[in-house]
């Protein structure tokens, strides 16, 4: 069962740290969160207000929602090619924005290799594209803009409004 982190405390505009930190041989990648994770990936990136806010709302969005409901794993998949995989577009390239990104050299070397697949941010093809942590991403979604953050959010708490 997926869970998205801490969406009480997202819901409330606070970020959880976690202390625990990944052994030498997990450096290039470490399919739990650990302090550098949080630290280095999270954490600047919650000084852009775009991206607190599409946490926030995702944070109530999900609370919102039922224990083990359908809603709850989309909300996951949101999360998770997002604020942990997502890249943005910027002057014309893709560009790395997500903490499993920015805190592993090794995902972030899948990650632009010419191979990789990097789609266009849709949000019904993020919905239901299945989550691993276990292993590098078979794809990364690509944002045209930071607004597609909030927007997506937008978007879904309607979709699950009107389907409830």
């Amino acid at each position: 069962m997926s869970r998205l982190p801490s969406s009480s405390l997202l819901a409330e505009r606070r970020f959880p740290i976690v202390t625990r930190i990944r052994p030498m041989h997990a450096f290039d990648f470490s399919p739990q969160p650990d302090l550098f994770h949080d630290l280095f990936g999270h954490v600047p990136m919650l000084l852009d207000e775009g991206l607190a806010d599409f946490l926030h709302m995702l944070g109530q969005a999900y609370r919102a929602q039922p224990v083990g409901s359908p809603a709850r794993e989309q909300l996951w998949a949101l999360y998770f090619f997002t604020a942990e995989f997502g890249l943005v577009q910027h002057e014309g390239q893709p560009r790395l924005y997500g903490a499993g990104l920015l805190s592993s050299a090794g995902e972030i070397h899948h990650c632009v290799n010419e191979n990789t697949p990097r789609l266009v941010f849709d949000l019904a093809t993020v919905l239901h594209t299945p989550v691993t942590g276990e292993r590098y991403q078979n794809q990364y979604f690509v944002l045209p803009a930071w607004e597609q953050l909030t927007e997506s959010v937008a978007e879904l708490a309607g979709l699950l409004a009107c389907c409830a």
